[in-house]
């Protein structure tokens, strides 16, 4: 029934890490071995599928499939690391951008938050690249956050993710930076100057 395929589906999202960790060590083993193979389109494909197969679900009416799209947001970016061995780390950020922009507007609004913070963790972020096609993404999400009259934002994750994105873009081995600094300044600044200005003084957000 439809309750025991969610569940089989959970625990195969719970276990993506894992899962990747073998195939991608087996793809490593094998170009090791064999050199560039014939089938390498055939494995990108199968990669780009995948996560077109994420964009419908997270696009599908949110009763149907709340814990599904929960687990997808929460295990889905254990997998950047391993992939980015052998996917070009450029269309790596363009699918998570794509598979990010697939979830409605204010659904699972802190999932999709801490989802974002992951992969500003991993080490897709620190490629000044990859920052390029992902950090308008962020922003755009942050200033919607930061813009949200209509219901109650959730400055907690959005801090979060805010402070990751700096903590990367402070360090010296990520590539130039100057850019991305420069994005984040004119795009956040005033909105997250306005929104300190409103907030009480006894906000745990205000230090």
């Amino acid at each position: 029934d439809d309750s025991s395929k969610t569940e089989l589906l959970f625990a195969a999202l719970k276990a993506l890490k894992y899962l990747f960790r073998f195939i991608i060590q087996s793809r490593v083993l094998y170009l090791r071995f064999y050199g560039q193979s014939e089938d390498g389109d055939e494995f990108n494909n199968s990669i780009r599928q995948l996560f077109l197969a994420f964009n419908m679900l997270m696009d599908r009416p949110l009763e149907e499939a709340v814990k599904i799209k929960g687990a997808a947001l929460k295990y889905l970016p254990s997998i950047i690391n391993d992939v980015k061995l052998v996917f070009d780390p450029v269309e790596l950020s363009v699918l998570f951008c794509k598979f990010i922009q697939s979830i409605p507007d204010n659904q699972l609004v802190r999932q999709k938050l801490n989802c974002m913070t992951k992969i500003v963790e991993s080490n897709l972020f620190r490629q000044s690249e990859c920052r390029d096609v992902l950090l308008p993404l962020l922003i755009d999400q942050l200033s919607g956050q930061l813009d949200d009259n209509s219901s109650k934002p959730d400055h907690e994750a959005s801090s979060q993710l805010l402070s990751n994105i700096l903590e990367v873009l402070d360090r010296k081995d990520v590539g130039p930076t100057a850019m991305h600094i420069q994005l984040i300044m004119e795009r956040l600044l005033r909105r997250i100057n306005r929104n300190v200005i409103g907030m009480s003084r006894q906000s745990p957000h205000i230090v």
